[in-house]
């Protein structure tokens, strides 16, 4: 795989500071911080980018609270400013990454989605008898810190630009996982998942293989296929990725297509 350098100085550069605080600003508009942040944008952005360029920048303190949806989760919302420099990283990663996933990974991706996920199953299903729909024990709160770097480290050479993604993904209260309400826990989600993609496609040769987040779906004419699958992709996950799949995987044969499908996404 080949790395990239010099995205530093593009996550850094005003205009690119400037577009991601429009982005941020998208998504919480009418807070005090959004609003206070906004009377004194240029004068923040400048103080950001000081602080980037000098790496003296660190992460506040998360705002916590419960939803249910359709469980119970944690949602931890980071500052305004430093959702500012969030989108201000995802903008620059997001062309760098777009090439190395795989075709069917459907979340937080642009043209893709839930929709675009339900549309793809429904397709493979029309020719598989069997599927096996299965997700990651609490994906978000098991990922490691050091595996995730590791894994960017194969593909970004800046050393800068992973110091700073390093300083995001430590500042979070805990020693490893991450908030479920920042943007980039969902890009770093599907790049952290991204070697598991390629395991399985490339590796196990799954041709209808669909993952949306932590929910897989992999379709086949043989049932003792997608057992086979399912312990091998969880050995893999457990060894390379200190995750785990859950035990609730389900095996059946797909009589009626469009009562499946809406369950397997």
């Amino acid at each position: 795989m080949k790395r990239v350098n010099g995205l530093f100085t593009q996550i850094t550069d005003f205009q690119n500071l400037y577009l991601a605080f429009k982005k941020a600003l998208r998504g919480s508009p009418h807070t005090l911080e959004a609003k206070q942040f906004t009377f004194f944008m240029e004068e923040e952005l400048l103080a950001l980018q000081s602080e980037l360029l000098a790496t003296s920048y660190r992460t506040g303190e998360f705002r916590h609270y419960i939803i249910n949806d359709p469980k119970k989760r944690l949602i931890s919302v980071a500052p305004f400013r430093d959702r500012v420099v969030h989108h201000a990283v995802v903008r620059i990663l997001e062309p760098v990454y777009e090439p190395v996933f795989i075709y069917d990974s459907y979340a937080t991706r642009k043209n893709k989605g839930t929709h675009a996920a339900i549309i793809r199953t429904q397709q493979l299903l029309k020719n598989a008898a069997y599927y096996l729909k299965t997700d990651i024990r609490k994906h978000f709160e098991n990922m490691d810190h050091d595996v995730l770097m590791r894994i960017l480290e194969q593909k970004i050479k800046d050393r800068k630009c992973l110091q700073l993604i390093n300083t995001i993904i430590k500042g979070v209260p805990w020693e490893k996982g991450l908030p479920i309400g920042n943007l980039t826990s969902q890009f770093f989600a599907n790049v952290y998942l991204n070697p598991v993609d390629h395991y399985i496609k490339e590796v196990l040769k799954v041709k209808k293989y669909v993952r949306y987040m932590d929910d897989m779906v992999f379709l086949s004419d043989s049932k003792n296929f997608l057992k086979t699958v399912q312990n091998k992709v969880d050995h893999y996950l457990e060894k390379q990725l200190k995750l785990k799949l859950k035990k609730s995987a389900v095996y059946t044969q797909v009589p009626h297509l469009k009562n499946t499908v809406n369950r397997l996404i």
